[in-house]
Formats: C-alpha cells, structure tokens, sequence
C-alpha cells in the first residue's frame, strides 16, 4: 500500500475514528471528501491524521491517504471503507489500522491490517 499526503481542501467529514496513544498523541482515522457526501456516501478515501488537541483539528502536515476506491474495485459494485479500528502496538510503537473494505451493500468483505510508523 502507498501512502500519500493528503494536499487538497478539506469538506466532509464521515466514519471516524479517534484513539490517544500511550505517548500522548491523538490520531483520527475516517473519510474526507473534497465535496459535501450524498447521505454517508461515499466512504472512501480512507485517512489517518494525528489530531491537535489545542484546537481540535487534524495536523494537515501529517495526512495520509491509506485506501480509496481502485479501478478494480468498479466491477464489484458499490464500496464502503470504514468501521475502523485503531490499536497501539506497545512494543514499536506502530499504530495498527484494521478495517474491513465491504462491496456490493455490505453483501461480501475482505479485511485491511495496515501497521503506520509514527514519529
């Protein structure tokens, strides 16, 4: 997986997660949208943040991309990323992300683990 700063305007907010780390920082995981979502559609593209707790908003320097919506995943209907779980790993310090990529109306699935060095 490639991860990407996140460099546009950010709208919309929807499926998010929040965890605080043992060494004190916040991160956010959810969907941002460059455009106001049509109910809680869509739910991609997928971004893990750190959150400041001075002011309550995502450190934009930090933004990462982590799953959005692929050209295989046209074929298999309507996609929903989200229902995210964010865990500390205590020994490296890794932050884990496990979330399952659901198609067609929540019809089949396949789970994501994705483990995010943070400094």
């Amino acid at each position: 997986m490639v991860f990407r700063k996140w460099d546009s305007f950010l709208f919309s907010f929807v499926n998010v997660c929040t965890f605080q780390a043992l060494f004190g920082a916040v991160f956010w995981v959810g969907n941002i949208l460059e455009e106001n979502c049509k109910g809680d559609q869509p739910r991609w593209p997928s971004v893990f943040a750190e959150l400041n707790t001075d002011n309550l908003k995502l450190k934009r320097s930090g933004l990462l991309v982590v799953d959005k919506q692929m050209k295989e995943d046209l074929s298999r209907e309507r996609l929903d990323i989200s229902h995210f779980t964010l865990i500390e790993d205590r020994v490296t310090k890794e932050m884990i992300l496990a979330y399952p990529r659901y198609y067609n109306a929540y019809k089949s699935n396949e789970w994501v683990t994705l483990r995010i060095s943070v400094s």
